[in-house]
């Protein structure tokens, strides 16, 4: 038995076993300040001294924090979403849904209740000391970034499910924000002189495929998020930044911020602060840190203080048909590098011709782009089934 809490607020008899409610004006009940009572059966009536479990109290913070007993606050209560672990439902879940909701209020107290499963060792029992395969916390910390942490317990799996701590997957966590560091680290070199004052005067398909990866992206981890599959949606913005991103277009558009081609430059910026503005706050839920620090620093607090003020990102303009079509730029780019790889060359080496087979013909704009971005000075194509002939690509000078 614990010593302190609050007090059962009951009387008993210990010849009869008959149990006696207190009167409201004794409450908060004390069993130090108990008045007298007598049973039925004559026998004199103690307080009852255990104390309720901790889950009795904590059965009211849904009203404390709308102001009760006056609920000051009803936008609070009921709240949209109670967060738990699934070893609780029968003690904080149950004693709030009777206690505020049934017996106070008539309401529930939540829209929606969110339960969460517990943390296993990496092999998959359950941690204990004696067992020896306790992780804490604080020796992860020491390793790893918080930010880190908090992507692992987003990535860790569906909702009420236990799941094995994973070294491997907060290894990937911080490896990520690496790679969204130095990312925007180079998208903010490549801003230099922008001011998004005007808008560009035209777009290339690839500024436009990667908006539209953009709008995709922000549609299906909103609509995971909007579900609590928090996993999903953590995973779909990784692979969103590191492939389509910096993988893809920041390779794409190199040439065209090193380049002297100012439109095409101020494009080719307009697409990247668009692109790391919208991912940012895309991202602060699972990584507050790491966005905070590029909300302010990059982009100035231009939507108050804070990420958390700023409004959460919508779709824009739609760019289906450029998306498909610029799928099979990727394609060719993807066997250029290959190629260049293989053949132990720099990607920055330029090749002196590449054929190439499609099955449907290739806009002339992606073919310049390809040659650019591949760096191939010439480019012969013909239809057919999908083919690339590097046998007369030889190095050469830009």
């Amino acid at each position: 038995q614990r010593i302190f809490g609050t007090p059962i607020p009951f009387y008993h008899c210990e010849k009869c076993q008959s149990v006696l409610p207190c009167e409201e004006d004794e409450l908060p009940f004390s069993p130090e300040r108990a008045r007298e009572h007598t049973c039925k059966c004559g026998e004199k009536m103690k307080p009852e001294t255990d104390v309720c479990d901790c889950w009795v109290d904590s059965s009211i913070t849904p009203l404390v924090i709308a102001g009760w007993p006056e609920i000051k606050n009803p936008e609070l209560y009921p709240s949209s979403l109670r967060p738990q672990g699934v070893e609780i439902v029968r003690t904080w879940a149950f004693y709030t849904i009777y206690r505020s909701g049934l017996a106070l209020t008539g309401k529930p107290p939540w829209k929606t209740i969110l339960l969460n499963g517990n943390v296993l060792a990496p092999d998959g029992k359950k941690m204990s000391k004696s067992l020896g395969n306790v992780i804490q916390p604080t020796e992860l910390l020491r390793e790893y970034q918080t930010d880190a942490l908090r992507q692992w317990a987003a990535m860790s799996g569906a909702m009420a499910k236990d799941r094995p701590f994973s070294f491997e997957d907060i290894k990937f966590a911080k490896t990520f924000l690496n790679k969204w560091w130095n990312g925007a680290r180079f998208i903010e070199t490549a801003l230099g002189g922008y001011s998004g004052e005007k808008k560009p005067k035209h777009l290339k398909k690839t500024d436009k495929w990667m908006l539209e990866q953009l709008n995709r992206t922000m549609e299906q981890a909103t609509g995971a998020m909007e579900k609590y599959e928090f996993h999903s949606a953590v995973k779909l913005l990784q692979n969103f930044f590191w492939h389509d991103v910096c993988d893809d277009y920041l390779e794409y558009v190199k040439y065209r911020i090193y380049g002297e081609d100012a439109d095409a430059k101020h494009a080719a910026q307009h697409v990247l602060h668009t692109v790391l503005y919208d991912f940012v706050k895309l991202m602060a839920p699972f990584t507050p840190h790491i966005s905070e620090e590029l909300y302010t620093e990059m982009f100035g607090g231009k939507e108050g203080k804070t990420v958390n003020y700023a409004s959460w990102p919508k779709p824009g303009e739609r760019h289906a048909g450029d998306h498909l079509e610029v799928e099979q730029l990727r394609l060719l780019v993807s066997q250029a590098r290959q190629h260049k790889a293989s053949s132990k060359l720099s990607q920055a080496t330029w090749l002196s011709k590449v054929s190439v087979v499609l099955p449907k013909p290739m806009h002339s704009e992606l073919v310049e782009e390809f040659k650019n971005i591949a760096r191939v000075k010439k480019v012969e194509i013909k239809e057919g089934e999908f083919a690339m002939d590097f046998s007369e690509a030889k190095p050469v000078e830009a």
